[in-house]
């Protein structure tokens, strides 16, 4: 398994890839046509960053970034592919991330799932990150907000 940096030739196996998990898998519909449409365009600005798991050719896993301000960042599209799940990939997608992160000088990242998804709840929380709830209005009813210090 290798990690690489998003280029645009990996556009549609990547949104086929987070398709086929968050839609097929999860149940989550009313992101299909967004997934599908999407380019990714804006993990190739700045210090934004998408990278991709793969093995033997295929595209397993996904995580990117995104700069909010200097002092922090948000995790997206952290994605495993069901047939993968259990082997570190995961854990070594989100290593990725948290370097960078730290590399950058953020003091914070954060990041936003849902409550039904109770493995990657547990994901997150093995590894430091803590729930926090900053008032904001929960579009489909169970999201989570997480947050790690990266200055601890």
């Amino acid at each position: 398994m290798k990690i690489v940096e998003y280029v645009n030739e990996y556009k549609n196996n990547v949104n086929n890839l987070m398709y086929e998990i968050l839609v097929s898998e999860y149940g989550f519909n009313q992101f299909g046509d967004d997934i599908l449409s999407s380019e990714n365009n804006e993990y190739c600005m700045g210090n934004n960053k998408l990278w991709i798991a793969m093995e033997n050719g295929e595209i397993i896993g996904t995580t990117g970034i995104i700069e909010v301000s200097d002092k922090h960042a948000i995790l997206k599209k952290i994605y495993v592919k069901e047939s993968h799940r259990g082997h570190g990939i995961a854990q070594k997608l989100l290593n990725q991330c948290l370097d960078y992160a730290r590399n950058i000088g953020y003091d914070y990242v954060f990041l936003e799932t849902y409550n039904r998804l109770e493995r990657a709840r547990a994901f997150y929380s093995k590894n430091g990150f803590l729930e926090y709830d900053d008032g904001y209005e929960k579009t489909q009813g169970d999201e989570i907000r997480y947050r790690l210090n990266l200055k601890d």
